[in-house]
């Protein structure tokens, strides 16, 4: 029986929560549970065909952790195609080295996606306001493309 992409890209990703980089340990230790500004991330989450790090739904934020193969040629290039994709898809792509990782970035990299959503989410557990034709009740209608 064919596998398919998906089923491929959720074992891949499962394999990959098991096999963590000691970095990627640190990060999801200060992400887990709503460590970090109370948004909750998960690891190696499944999105528009890629498996990012760490990925919040709420900010539709991922966090990549660069080590070594990122930075060659070919490591930046993959990496420019994939932000590409991921960016098309909605999702912000903030990349930290590996040695540059801390409390203190991750909040920055948070709080860089909360201000680019706008306004409102900013207290704990609290998404972006969706645009007005989505909200419940409204009788706007969504802008004509």
């Amino acid at each position: 029986m064919p596998v398919s992409w998906f089923s491929f890209l959720m074992f891949r990703a499962k394999s990959m929560r098991r096999e963590a980089t000691p970095a990627e340990g640190i990060a999801w230790e200060l992400l887990r549970n709503r460590r970090c500004l109370g948004y909750k991330f998960r690891r190696q989450h499944v999105i528009a065909g890629f498996i990012p790090d760490f990925y919040c739904a709420e900010l539709r934020l991922a966090i990549e952790l660069d080590g070594a193969p990122h930075f060659t040629q070919w490591g930046h290039e993959r990496d420019s195609l994939r932000d590409g994709i991921l960016a098309a898809a909605g999702v912000r792509v903030a990349r930290i080295p590996n040695g540059e990782l801390s409390q203190e970035r991750l909040e920055a990299e948070i709080e860089g996606a909360v201000r680019s959503i706008g306004s409102g989410a900013h207290g704990k557990g609290r998404g972006p306001h969706p645009p007005a034709y989505l909200a419940p009740h409204s009788s706007e209608s969504p802008p004509s493309p």
